[in-house]
């Protein structure tokens, strides 16, 4: 009984972290933007964050809105 339990709670976890990811994936697309590696960053030049910093050192390659709290994204100028 008990390890049906522990089979249960497990499957219900990871479909919660299993949706969770598809979700962000979904605004990320429907908002037409797309997080960068640093690397990356580093060459574009001009890149776009939000300012209350949600998503720590996310950054994104075009202008838009935070998907977390909706704030418009600044320009961050990235130095080589």
């Amino acid at each position: 009984m008990m390890k049906k339990i522990a089979v249960v709670l497990a499957v219900a976890f990871a479909m919660s972290l299993t949706a969770c990811s598809i979700e962000k994936q979904e605004q990320e697309q429907s908002s037409g933007q797309t997080p960068t590696h640093k690397k990356h960053m580093q060459q574009a030049g001009v890149m776009y964050q939000c300012p209350m910093k949600c998503e720590e050192d996310k950054m994104y390659d075009e202008e838009g809105d935070c998907p977390v709290c909706g704030m418009p994204l600044e320009k961050v100028e990235v130095k080589d």
